[in-house]
């Protein structure tokens, strides 16, 4: 089982399923956890997901919770024309197309307690080989993100809890810089201080992106560069921020970056735990299972 949210006291865990022979379809089991009440939810099967890991992000409400799951459906849609062609039995000229799978998302809501499908995706998480699950996500400002591509410029895939999905460019570097000072492989979405930010690591320093603003004046802003104590052997695992405090997790030790001091802690952990995650982590007493009567009492 792997943590893949935390968010008002609630964690969202998951773990791999196969559902049909020869593995060609694969599914998650989903589970939403409160660990201070020791309630649990096990959320209904979703969709079989054609030869892709469905990628999962939780998108929390202040009394209630969506879950979206974008997973492969199997079908075939035209991606582009290639060309045409003459049909001589039929007399007449044939297009042909290139195909492509189609990858859409379903919703689980806590009041409902049901999926719905919310039809096709833009564009589909990155395959993060050192998180299990491509669960890399984060949530901010009532919206998803995940990292779509770290090609050229890299892409967030975005989706807000009314299911609208936005395609964002990372823009962040000029053309001119060097390969490895533009975006790397190393590349995290966490969330400071109520704001979507990017934590890029180089060979031997890191830069953290912060984007602000609304409407067409959002940007993104350099908070700030500085050098890290993640050597170019390291494997950082998992990133997130508490506070004005980033915290990175390798193979064998924990970094805590103070944003406002610009200095960093270490510890050791040993390397005693497979796949770590970290999350920040609020005690509540918020139900994984959201009763629809306590909202039409309330609404009355």
């Amino acid at each position: 089982m792997y943590m893949v949210s935390s968010f008002n006291g609630l964690i969202c865990c998951v773990n791999r399923v196969r559902v049909r022979e020869a593995n060609e379809f694969c599914d998650l089991k989903i589970w939403i956890v409160n660990p201070c009440t020791g309630e649990t939810l096990l959320l209904p099967q979703g969709r079989p997901s054609f030869q892709f890991e469905p990628s999962v992000g939780v998108a929390y409400g202040s009394t209630d919770y969506k879950v979206f799951r974008i997973y492969c459906s199997g079908k075939k849609v035209p991606e582009e024309m290639v060309f045409e062609r003459y049909d001589f039995r039929e007399g007449q000229l044939d297009t042909v197309y290139r195909y492509t799978l189609a990858y859409e998302c379903e919703v689980y809501s806590s009041i409902t307690g049901v999926w719905e499908n919310i039809g096709h995706v833009p564009c589909v998480p990155m395959y993060l080989h050192l998180s299990p699950f491509s669960c890399g996500h984060v949530f901010v400002g009532g919206k998803i993100y995940w990292l779509s591509s770290l090609d050229d410029e890299g892409a967030i895939l975005s989706v807000d809890l009314e299911g609208r999905f936005e395609v964002i460019q990372l823009s962040l570097y000029e053309g001119d810089q060097k390969e490895e000072d533009m975006i790397t492989e190393a590349t995290y979405l966490i969330n400071i201080q109520g704001c979507l930010s990017v934590v890029i690591l180089h060979p031997e320093h890191m830069d953290v992106w912060i984007r602000k603003g609304s409407g067409e004046n959002v940007s993104w802003i350099l908070l700030c560069q500085d050098t890290t104590p993640v050597g170019d052997n390291d494997m950082v695992l998992a990133m997130t921020c508490l506070e004005n405090k980033i915290i990175c997790v390798t193979e064998e030790k924990w970094c805590c970056y103070n944003i406002d001091t610009r200095r960093w802690k270490r510890t050791n952990h040993g390397g005693l735990v497979n796949h770590p995650t970290v999350y920040p982590f609020t005690e509540s007493f918020l139900p994984c299972i959201v009763c629809t009567q306590c909202f039409i009492l309330c609404l009355i």
